[in-house]
């Protein structure tokens, strides 16, 4: 009897030590479970910020209110396009940036007006800064006048730019003779994890020997597609000496 009872003890605390067990790989199973999944969604969630306009040059800003979205910097008409580059001052990241200037007479009348809501990159995180440019039909109008500008964007979610290219490789010519003074050589890269569609765009805007923006050129590469990781080869053919420089280049759409 006693070994029968002996027996019957050992016997029931067995499966009672193997229930345990099993539910507390069980339970930790469901927690490694759980915690891969949210370190896997906040791998996958996260964006990484457009990339930034690159080249040889550091340009001198003026300085944009905390807060707002502004243009830091400009240069003289030539020809009827203004280059501008838009700095983020505020703490959030912006998209849908427009810029709008105004030359006026020195009278105080309207002489003329451009507007671009198509800067590189489209997206701007804190501190960052884009190229835009903008072209003033009556180019006739401008000698004399002042330029204002006006500056709106929407705060953004993220600080993603889908059709943003990366730039690099960048190859600059020597003085050349005809109608164009230099060349630019690049390389456009995808960095994203989808389709660009063409075509492409690129931006150069050129600085003098203060830094500041003295001009900037847009060129249009005819590709239909950019696939992830893939890269293409650009030529900017630039009117004017372009010794200082930065570049920003995008797609037209995602796929």
């Amino acid at each position: 009897m006693g070994l029968a009872r002996r027996d019957r003890r050992a016997g029931s605390g067995g499966p009672l030590r193997s229930s345990a067990r099993r539910a507390a790989l069980g339970i930790l199973a469901a927690f490694v479970s759980i915690a891969g999944t949210i370190w896997a969604a906040g791998v996958v969630g996260a964006v990484a910020p457009p990339p930034a306009p690159v080249g040889n040059v550091t340009p001198a800003l003026d300085t944009v209110p905390s807060g707002t979205v502004g243009v830091a910097a400009s240069s003289t008409p030539v020809e009827g396009r203004v280059a501008v580059i838009v700095q983020n001052s505020s703490t959030s990241a912006v998209r849908n940036v427009r810029v709008t200037s105004v030359a006026s007479r020195p009278d105080g009348g309207l002489a003329a007006k451009a507007v671009t809501n198509d800067l590189l990159p489209s997206a701007l995180p804190p501190g960052a800064i884009a190229l835009g440019l903008l072209e003033f039909r009556a180019a006739a109008s401008l000698p004399g006048t002042s330029l204002t500008f006006t500056v709106r964007s929407r705060r953004a979610a993220s600080d993603d730019a889908p059709t943003a290219l990366q730039v690099g490789s960048l190859v600059l010519s020597p003085p050349l003779t005809g109608d164009d003074a230099q060349t630019l050589t690049m390389k456009l890269g995808n960095p994203g994890s989808r389709t660009i569609g063409g075509p492409l765009l690129v931006r150069v805007t050129c600085f003098g020997e203060s830094a500041r923006p003295t001009d900037a050129t847009d060129t249009t590469v005819r590709r239909s597609s950019l696939k992830r990781g893939a890269t293409v080869t650009a030529v900017v053919k630039l009117h004017d000496l372009c010794p200082s420089y930065l570049v920003a280049a995008r797609g037209a759409s995602v796929r």
